[in-house]
């Protein structure tokens, strides 16, 4: 059987795995391998869609279960990432719970998720997100839909240094690349993959 290399958006970067460690005011990483699935509760039934899935239903919070991170995109949708099942096995696994409650998109290839953090993340996000991310407002867990660069981003804070997850269409990913590496470079930025 003939072997495949899995490619994302930003495959051609060539970045290479490793946590940063320099003294770089922005750290930049690809997160390739990523299983991603979109879940819509069908009309009355996002409670118990919720339910099924242990994850809330509140808006702009992501709920961290054991097998995968959600985050509300509007009232019955959800985007879920997990770290394994990239191959359709985590979009089972989600049509299994759900039952005839809901449907699940597999996105896993169609989005790219870029990890930024460091002590200048918020510098760099100002300049093009519209959302006031100041930690009194955007508590570890927010998550939002915004417009940076001209490009539509799911954003989720994962934790207080800040570190953001920042998702877009694998059609934007090079763009919005590039655009945030120029946006990072006052700063100081290391490059690498997660």
């Amino acid at each position: 059987m003939a072997e495949f290399n899995i490619v994302t958006p930003l495959s051609h970067l060539g970045l290479v795995a490793g946590k940063g460690t320099s003294s770089a005011g922005v750290l930049l990483a690809d997160r390739p391998g990523l299983a991603i699935a979109q879940v819509f509760a069908k009309k009355g039934k996002t409670a118990a869609v919720a339910k099924k899935l242990g994850i809330s239903a509140e808006p702009c919070v992501a709920t961290s279960h054991e097998n995968y991170t959600a985050l509300p995109l509007s009232p019955g949708q959800w985007m879920l990432f997990a770290t394994t099942g990239a191959d359709g096995s985590f979009q089972r696994l989600l049509e299994k719970q759900i039952g005839k409650n809901g449907y699940v998109s597999e996105q896993s290839h169609s989005r790219a998720a870029i990890r930024i953090s460091g002590a200048k993340v918020l510098d760099v996000l100002s300049k093009e997100c519209r959302l006031d991310l100041h930690s009194s407002v955007a508590d570890v867990g927010f998550c939002a839909q915004t417009t940076m660069s001209g490009v539509g981003v799911l954003m989720h804070k994962i934790d207080d240094s800040p570190t953001f997850d920042l998702v877009v269409f694998a059609g934007f990913a090079d763009s919005f690349w590039h655009w945030i590496t120029q946006a990072s470079a006052e700063y100081g930025v290391e490059l690498s993959r997660d």
